[in-house]
């Protein structure tokens, strides 16, 4: 079996009780561990249901697609993906731009006010 059809694993994580859920981008500068910010609780598997549910969402795949393989009870999560790998290379490349993009929109902000 090929890369592209095998499931694709993903190190996050989570902050739970954010004020929305987002993907916030990577954790640190060499890109192994994506941050996630859920509305949701983290008791009674509320947490992991919206992560579920976010990634689900933002890669556009069923929620049946996305499972959490590792860390049920812990922030620091390993999550399978059942999705081609371009696919998923194409979305973190995706995430990686939309991080470096908030900075920038900030000083432009501010330019604005002063």
């Amino acid at each position: 079996m090929d890369r592209a059809q095998q499931p694709q694993t993903l190190p996050i994580r989570v902050t739970p009780r954010s004020a929305v859920n987002a993907v916030v981008g990577w954790a640190d500068a060499g890109q192994d561990t994506l941050l996630l910010r859920v509305t949701a609780p983290a008791t009674e598997g509320k947490a992991n249901e919206a992560v579920v549910k976010l990634l689900a969402a933002e890669l556009g795949i069923p929620k049946s697609a996305v499972s959490i393989t590792r860390g049920e009870t812990s922030r620091n999560k390993l999550v399978t993906l059942d999705i081609a790998a371009e696919k998923l290379e194409i979305w973190l490349k995706m995430v990686a731009e939309r991080k470096s993009a908030l900075p920038q929109a900030a000083k432009r902000e501010k330019r604005k006010d002063a």
